[in-house]
């Protein structure tokens, strides 16, 4: 018998003289084996198929035949109802994908209707027709975030709006010093508000701050974590801030 060739992975070192091939099952698989004679190395085939058996044990010399799962996988359906929008928006975060899943929650990210801003009436649209799922990719055209100078008794605490837009023309910053540690002149509360016509729309409070980095309740870190409205710009460098009360100013904004 010469060497046979096979449209599938085979091992063999030795084919019997007088082969014989038996086709059979064991243990719910399907087997074929090719027997001859003591002292030869057996044949293994691997077929094609639907289930993943173990595979079989050669104990003497033949043909042995193993059936193997196929790499057939099915296609996974993936959403088709998901709307890209790119554009201006009166506030929010930039140049990042954000997923929006209501109106309400488009209109407290990123302002809501903005006569300067086609994507905000595109999003109400989309919204108001039906839709469910929508990815908003807030754009700006050099905008710089207002910033707010708090001066201390030894140097200055540099605010800035969380990201740029007028919108940060309405906060209001005030500072005081009645905290858990009133002897630490590095210890303040912050209380942030976002007022438009009169009316508080938005606040943040935060106690028991410190301008100390190695504090627990460092300002950068806490704002960054846990403020929607502001950021630290640069490091804290104020050892007091010594004023019971003050407000802070809007120093530069360019939009």
């Amino acid at each position: 018998m010469g060497n046979p060739t096979f449209g599938m992975n085979t091992h063999a070192t030795e084919i019997p003289a007088e082969p014989r091939l038996v086709l059979g099952t064991a243990v719910g698989r399907h087997y074929a084996r090719m027997s001859g004679g003591p002292g030869q190395i057996p044949l293994i085939f691997n077929l094609q198929a639907e289930e993943s058996p173990m595979p079989p044990t050669p104990t003497y010399p033949g043909v042995y035949m193993e059936e193997v799962p196929g790499g057939v996988r099915p296609i996974e359906g993936v959403p088709t109802s998901i709307t890209a929008f790119i554009g201006r928006a009166e506030r929010g975060p930039i140049d990042m994908p954000v997923r929006t899943q209501s109106l309400a929650e488009y209109d407290q990210r990123f302002g809501g209707l903005w006569a300067d801003s086609m994507m905000s009436f595109s999003v109400r649209h989309f919204f108001g027709n039906g839709g469910t799922d929508a990815v908003i990719v807030r754009i700006h055209n050099g905008g710089v975030a207002a910033t707010f100078t708090l001066s201390g008794q030894t140097g200055t605490l540099i605010l800035e709006a969380a990201n740029p837009g007028s919108w940060a023309d309405n906060l209001e910053i005030e500072i005081d010093h009645q905290t858990q540690n009133p002897g630490d002149d590095a210890s303040f509360n912050l209380a942030i508000q976002e007022v438009v016509d009169g009316k508080t729309i938005t606040e943040e409070v935060f106690h028991d701050l410190s301008t100390r980095p190695d504090d627990d309740r460092w300002v950068k870190r806490i704002l960054e974590q846990e403020s929607d409205l502001v950021r630290v710009r640069g490091d804290t460098d104020v050892d007091a801030l010594t004023w019971t009360a003050a407000q802070a100013y809007c120093r530069e904004r360019k939009w």
